[in-house]
């Protein structure tokens, strides 16, 4: 994976956050709401806001991205303050109400009129497959590039989905998974069978879901539970067996809505080659348990043998990068509390603490078994209790 710088203008991220991709010219930042206004007239070592570039405005509810407007502009921080007043000049709501935004600037200044109009209705069709999110942008007609731009715009869109999977903000479906082979979770409460396709994941006809959900399913899987009614009012969905194949935005979605809470890992979707007997335990959590501990052990094999660490006054955490992100390792003490900021700007780190602390994966401060997290980045921004100011900050040993 290539290098990835990200700067942090104070401690308690409520600020700009600029992430730079090593040898590449354009750099994304993000902004709260709250702190357009500042930067209007303002200019920070090399960094200019009046710039050209492709911005997403995000709407997030319980740490969970719900809405977003892909927009384009040749001054960015000025269009931005723009969609703030324009509800005030107007007397009118905002199309969307957003928290924070994304933008991308590029420092060579070569994104010029026609690669913005591009690019912008690119990311707006692109963002349309992840069923996820609702894009309030408007939707027009595919523009054409010319073919000398073809290799400018590849390294682009690349890079941008690179760069938010590293943020933590998935929005793009997987479109290069294959069709071939078939994943399953079989539980004594849930038998599914599925394989990923273009736009995400096909669970297929005659899956047997969960008869009911987890306590915690409306409250924290709320789009999930939403698509779940919908499905059973369509009948896609009668008497807890799926009656056609139905194609999911991505296993995660599709395993959350088979489980009836949120999967504990993506892994939970196992080959043929995978599945194995699972023993007779007292509880269905000790038997998740179980599988969450072998499934690392296996995970630990394939990987090399380096680990990272942060270990400061308030905290001492080890881990290594797993396949799916990053595990934290059994033993590992957190900070004892977090900084004020932590809840309004680390939502989705802030909520997955909570769940660790109340399933006593999380004890006194200290893991009680290795977790795998999404990233290395929520994975410290959990045990640091504020966001990651840099990537550096896990140190390796």
């Amino acid at each position: 994976m290539p290098l990835i710088n990200s700067w942090l203008l104070d401690d308690d991220g409520n600020d700009l956050i600029q992430y730079k991709l090593e040898n590449w010219d354009s750099k994304v930042y993000k902004l709260p709401r709250t702190k357009v206004k500042s930067w209007i007239n303002r200019v920070e070592d090399d960094i200019n806001l009046h710039s050209s570039g492709i911005y997403f405005l995000i709407y997030e509810f319980e740490g969970k991205i719900d809405e977003i407007y892909v927009g384009e502009s040749r001054d960015i921080i000025k269009r931005l303050n723009e969609h703030i007043k324009k509800s005030s000049l107007n007397n009118k709501d905002e199309l969307l109400y957003w928290n924070y935004a994304f933008f991308i600037i590029n420092d060579s200044g070569s994104l010029d009129k026609d690669k913005l109009h591009y690019l912008e209705d690119y990311f707006v069709w692109e963002l349309k497959n992840n069923k996820n999110i609702k894009v309030v942008t408007k939707m027009s007609n595919k523009i054409k590039i010319s073919k000398k731009y073809e290799s400018f715009i590849n390294v682009f869109v690349k890079n941008i989905k690179l760069l938010f999977k590293f943020i933590g903000a998935d929005l793009f479906v997987n479109d290069e998974a294959p069709v071939t082979k078939k994943y399953f979770i079989k539980k004594d409460f849930c038998n599914v069978s599925g394989y990923y396709s273009n736009n995400g994941f096909v669970m297929l006809k005659g899956s047997v879901i969960r008869d009911g959900f987890r306590e915690s399913f409306k409250t924290y899987c709320k789009s999930e539970y939403k698509l779940r009614e919908e499905l059973i009012n369509k009948k896609i969905i009668v008497d807890n067996v799926l009656t056609q194949n139905y194609e999911f935005s991505s296993p995660w979605v599709a395993g959350t809505i088979a489980v009836g809470g949120k999967l504990n890992n993506i892994n939970e979707w196992k080959t043929n080659n995978d599945i194995k007997e699972v023993n007779d335990e007292n509880s269905i959590m000790t038997k998740n348990n179980n599988y969450i501990n072998e499934n690392n052990k296996k995970i630990q094999k394939e990987i090399t043998n380096e680990y990272y660490f942060i270990k400061n006054n308030y905290c001492d955490v080890v881990g290594y990068h797993s396949k799916n992100g990053f595990t934290i390792l059994k033993g590992s003490t957190i900070r004892n509390d977090f900084v004020s900021s932590f809840k309004h700007n680390c939502k989705a780190a802030y909520i997955i603490r909570e769940e660790l602390i109340n399933k006593e994966i999380i004890k006194n401060n200290v893991f009680t078994q290795d977790y795998e997290f999404k990233s290395f980045w929520i994975a410290g921004a959990v045990a640091l209790g504020r966001i990651l100011s840099s990537a550096s900050e896990w140190k390796r040993k």
